[in-house]
């Protein structure tokens, strides 16, 4: 959710638009973040979301994953081993289109 990598900033992060867009389309959408535990309604947009854990029973519940922010302390391997699909904004797994 953050901004950019290791940093607790959501000033004009575009997971809000997607987020938003993606709900208005009717997917549930859920978030983690681990430098932001809560989102909380800002000026522009209204969510109240807590960040879910990234644990291995999460990733494969949900029909995809979104990788928005390339934190550090990311398991990237874990993230790649459990989720169904993967939409990498910021080739945080380093993976080419033919993976």
């Amino acid at each position: 959710m953050a901004y950019k990598p290791d940093v607790d900033d959501l000033r004009e992060s575009p997971a809000f638009k997607i987020m938003e867009l993606l709900m208005n389309e009717g997917a549930e959408v859920n978030c983690n973040d681990p430098y932001i535990p809560e989102l909380k309604p800002m000026r522009k947009y209204t969510f109240s979301e807590r960040s879910v854990n990234l644990i291995p029973e999460n990733l494969s519940s949900y029909d995809a994953v979104i990788v928005l922010t390339n934190h550090s302390c990311y398991d990237y391997k874990l993230i790649r081993e459990k989720s169904k699909i993967i939409i990498d904004t910021r080739n945080a797994l380093g993976l080419s289109l033919r993976e």
